[in-house]
């Protein structure tokens, strides 16, 4: 049982961003859990050149609630495709890891 999926895992598609583009988006948890889970998603992956704002956030989710965390992701001029790794620390609920791929297109 995962507190936060998204669905699944990993996006079977990549993310495609314009190269120099500003991300603003949302990272969806969601818990299938029978009873309210609280913790905290942290981004423990991220290109090192890239911001992602913010790095991690306090959560509480009710049963099988679906929640939008907003976020805003800064990929320079010249990137590479790369991925942004977040984890899900519920405590007893568990932990569990969603894995986003962006790739970055020219101009």
């Amino acid at each position: 049982a995962s507190a936060m999926s998204g669905g699944r895992d990993t996006l079977d598609e990549p993310l495609e961003v314009r190269s120099g583009a500003d991300v603003e988006g949302l990272v969806a948890t969601i818990t299938d859990q029978a009873t309210e889970v609280s913790g905290t998603v942290t981004v423990q992956q991220s290109p090192a050149n890239w911001q992602v704002t913010p790095t991690s956030w306090a959560v509480t989710l009710d049963p099988m609630e679906r929640k939008a965390l907003p976020a805003q992701i800064v990929i320079p001029a010249g990137s590479a495709a790369d991925w942004i790794k977040l984890q899900g620390d519920f405590g007893s609920a568990g932990r569990s890891v969603l894995a986003f791929r962006f790739m970055v297109k020219d101009n």
